[in-house]
């Protein structure tokens, strides 16, 4: 038996004197708890339980105990406006007015005026009559359009028109700030920030005036335009009175395709200061080579696999970071930049659909500005997304001075020191006893057989050398030092590079008879020693 249970046994007297007090004060206190929670409970609330946002606030009581309610001038508020009480007469909300409560269907226009002008939107939110599954004619709500008056011919940005729609439909304040109203320009009001006029599809004409923000983010002052009282509205419920008209207009400069078929560029061309010489790149359809495009004035020449493409997908889907001009003037074309472009890129599409863009030079902040010509708007993006309006001819020729692929070619002839060496390729295909087909490149020179592996490396160092720099008003000095003839198996007509000596060990590059750019003497060096230890059956090594 523990020890606790041993002394209990042992009290043969019962409770002590101090326990039974113990008990005495539990008692009374539980009796006293009890007797506050029913007087509680017996107590009118405060607060209205069915209110939305009840606030605890302490309000003075006129001769009859009534609570009333003051403006944040200490003046009592006569005609309980915006005072809101529960069952008891307590005030449990005061200073929410709503001054419009009739939402944005039944908006039929919205004239406002603030620091940027004077405009109107037009509001229609048509109704089509259908017939449901039982036969029963039905009336539907179809979405609402909205037109901004005078700018018929533009897209809007979504949800523009529509938020300034619902606050100027659905306007409420938080507070009653001043009923007499004597000193609006305490509150910007005297010279409103912004004037709203709603009218509604029943007739009704609401007018709102906005003025400055209040201290300490607690809102904006509002008030009716025909009456005194200054009340104070949540910033966000006023701020798309502030929109000018260019924030209504939709910031993409080009539309989106929705097939990667539709997207397939046909011709792109490119002019402007950036460009001395028209431009023109299509599609690569020549399969000797893998670039995807290729320019066709004012060379014949592949364009760059990394800048054309970059080029080729910054025209379609375009959006913009602000909307700077509509119709914009001379004045504004000349200011802008975009009366004489940086570059103007026009495209067309296999969808049909086709685009006119000038741009300006980059300013300091990066900014390039977009004239669309066909809907004459001008915008404002980053330089980053839009390299067409930066880039010049040079970074659009293809990245190799020539790159054919190996699968095209019939033979290479690569000559030097007066000795041709010719390097023939053929196609080999064999089928096994079960019937597999296998496909292998036959290379020979001189009637000798080279390995395929051999040759590969050879290759790729033959074809890998990278333009640097443009050479295109070069002429060269003296006899080639090196001359490379790609022939093909398709038909198409040979290409012959030819390099020559030229100033800091450096060799130019011609192209068909066409100066283009240079190559440095340690990649020629190598290809005139590769080929003759190639030949003679040696390996090489890459570059």
């Amino acid at each position: 038996m523990a020890k606790g249970e041993k002394k209990n046994k042992n009290n043969k007297k019962g409770i002590s004197k101090n326990t039974k007090m113990l008990i005495a004060v539990i008692a009374a206190v539980v009796l006293l708890v009890g007797g506050l929670m029913a007087v509680l409970f017996l107590m009118p609330t405060c607060s209205d339980p069915n209110a939305q946002n009840p606030v605890e606030a302490t309000y003075p009581t006129d001769a009859n105990g009534r609570e009333y309610a003051v403006d944040s001038k200490g003046n009592k508020i006569e005609n309980d406006e915006g005072v809101q009480r529960d069952k008891y007469g307590k005030i449990y909300v005061d200073g929410v007015v709503e001054i419009t409560n009739q939402g944005p269907l039944l908006v039929k226009q919205i004239d406002i005026e603030n620091e940027s002008g004077t405009y109107t939107i037009l509001s229609e939110t048509p109704v089509e009559k259908t017939t449901d599954a039982d036969g029963k004619e039905i009336e539907q709500t179809q979405d609402t359009i909205y037109t901004l008056v005078g700018f018929e011919d533009a897209e809007l940005q979504t949800g523009a028109a529509s938020s300034v729609a619902n606050q100027a439909s659905n306007m409420e304040t938080t507070a009653i700030i001043d009923i007499k109203g004597e000193n609006l320009s305490d509150y910007g009001l005297d010279k409103p920030r912004a004037k709203v006029k709603t009218t509604f599809t029943d007739g009704t004409v609401v007018q709102m005036d906005i003025g400055n923000d209040a201290p300490d983010d607690l809102g904006t002052y509002i008030k009716y335009s025909d009456k005194k009282e200054v009340y104070l509205a949540e910033k966000d419920l006023v701020n798309t009175f502030m929109f000018s008209t260019l924030d209504f207009l939709s910031k993409d400069i080009t539309d989106k395709t929705t097939t990667e078929e539709a997207a397939t560029l046909k011709t792109l061309t490119l002019s402007g200061a950036n460009f001395p010489e028209k431009v023109t790149m299509v599609p690569n359809d020549d399969e000797t080579c893998a670039a995807y495009y290729k320019i066709t004035a004012p060379d014949n020449c592949f364009a760059n696999v990394v800048n054309g493409d970059s080029v080729k997908g910054s025209i379609r889907g375009l959006a913009a970071t602000s909307v700077t001009a509509y119709h914009p003037s001379d004045d504004q074309l000349s200011k802008y930049g975009v009366s004489k472009p940086a570059a103007t890129v026009e495209a067309t599409y296999a969808d049909g659909a086709s685009y006119k863009l000038s741009a300006s030079a980059p300013d300091n902040s990066g900014n390039v500005y977009i004239y669309n010509h066909d809907t004459k708007i001008l915008y404002q993006i980053a330089d980053t997304s839009v390299p067409w309006a930066t880039i010049d001819y040079e970074d659009l020729k293809y990245e190799y001075v020539l790159k054919p692929i190996q699968d095209r070619l019939s033979s290479i002839e690569v000559t030097a020191d007066g000795k041709t060496y010719k390097f023939g390729l053929e196609k080999v295909t064999k089928t096994d006893d079960d019937g597999n087909e296998t496909t292998s490149t036959k290379i020979t020179c001189g009637g000798k057989s080279i390995a395929e592996s051999k040759f590969s490396t050879f290759f790729d160092n033959l074809t890998s050398v990278q333009r640097n720099g443009d050479a295109s008003n070069v002429k060269p000095s003296g006899k080639a030092v090196l001359t490379v003839k790609y022939n093909y198996n398709n038909g198409k007509a040979s290409d012959t590079v030819n390099y020559y000596s030229a100033e800091n060990r450096k060799m130019l590059a011609q192209v068909n008879g066409k100066s283009d750019t240079y190559v440095f003497e340690t990649y020629t060096s190598k290809i005139i020693e590769d080929a003759k230890k190639l030949a003679g059956g040696g390996t090489v090594t890459p570059i």
